[in-house]
């Protein structure tokens, strides 16, 4: 967390993603996220839309070249439709490279359901880099 200069800022920034935990569709970002059941990045793989409930999900991004690339990111994930946040914390991530990737299944299991992930650069703004969102229709146990 080295690229954090004022933390009053980053702060402030921090609690308001927080709460508002939930994507805007309309946002330009610079880069681009898919959730995948795969660790190998895939421009047009699909998420299928039945999951085991304990099943790990893969965010991809891509930075496109358009944002640096640190060792840390920090990612939220979702559910826009209750406004749990079910994961916002800082992660690591391979330096210099423009695609990567944070996995996450949630403690008591995948609900069928809407979800959002996000992904923002670890500075004093928390840029937001890249966001997808996905649906879950089917849970199997």
């Amino acid at each position: 967390m080295s690229n954090i200069q004022n933390k009053h800022v980053f702060a402030k920034r921090l609690v308001s993603e927080f709460v508002d935990a939930k994507n805007d569709p309309n946002e330009v970002l610079a880069g681009k996220a898919t959730v995948s059941t795969q660790q190998q990045y895939s421009a047009g793989g699909v998420l299928p839309r039945q999951i085991y409930a304990g099943q790990q999900l893969f965010a991809h991004f891509d930075t496109l070249g358009k944002v640096p690339n640190n060792e840390q990111v920090f990612v939220r994930w979702s559910n826009p439709s209750t406004g749990e946040v079910l994961f916002f914390m800082p992660q690591r991530v391979s330096v210099n490279r423009e695609q990567n990737w944070v996995s996450f299944n949630p403690v008591n299991g995948w609900k069928v359901g809407s979800y959002d992930v996000k992904y923002y650069q670890l500075n004093d703004q928390l840029n937001p880099i890249a966001q997808t969102s996905f649906k879950i229709d089917q849970v199997i146990d």
